[in-house]
């Protein structure tokens, strides 16, 4: 797992590093914690690592796992053991939506603690090559986000290109980046590693 020294978004300019660079920070697993615990936070995380390729398969269907690219086994294991760093941690997801990928409803049911049911949302379905897109789908994100009480942290799992459209950052397999939403849209607190 990638440690890094720990920055706040606030110290950066302090520190003399451009506004632009708050998106290379790596969160320690201390710093994302403490953001994660109090509040007020999105994590938008890639889903685990999968079986070799890129995209899915031609004439893959949504309602047929069989015809996507899934989860390898080592992605199982990646997000199990993100799982139980998270609640060894007392990381606490209040709300968990998913792209409806079977890729990303693994992930955020693996993630999930019991009594938080993934939700599936299409805002969050893959817009790579030839997928249907959702013109305002960034928009659609942050005013998801604006909703959620300043106590509460949530899970929005999805793929690289989306969080690559939203942040400016293309995350790896079980990567997340986390969020805070302003007055005009987004702030990159940093990327994480549960």
């Amino acid at each position: 797992m990638r440690r890094a020294i720990v920055f706040s978004l606030l110290a950066l300019p302090l520190l003399g590093v451009p506004a632009w660079a708050a998106a290379e920070v790596t969160l320690s697993s201390i710093e994302a914690t403490r953001v994660l615990k109090a509040g007020g936070v999105g994590l938008l995380l890639r889903h685990g690592q999968t079986d070799a390729g890129i995209g899915d398969p031609p004439g893959f269907t949504l309602d047929d796992c069989k015809s996507q690219r899934n989860l390898s086994t080592d992605g199982r294991a990646q997000v199990r053991a993100m799982a139980d760093r998270a609640k060894r941690s007392g990381i606490r997801f209040a709300r968990v939506y998913t792209s409806q990928w079977c890729r990303c409803r693994d992930t955020a049911r693996l993630l999930a603690e019991s009594k938080v049911l993934p939700r599936d949302w299409p805002v969050l379905n893959s817009q790579f090559a030839d997928n249907p897109t959702i013109a305002d789908a960034n928009q659609q994100i942050v005013t998801l986000l604006r909703t959620s009480p300043s106590n509460e942290s949530w899970l929005l799992v999805t793929h690289q290109v989306n969080i690559a459209a939203l942040t400016g950052i293309s995350p790896a397999s079980g990567e997340g980046v986390l969020v805070r939403v302003t007055s005009s849209g987004v702030a990159v607190l940093g990327r994480v590693m549960l």
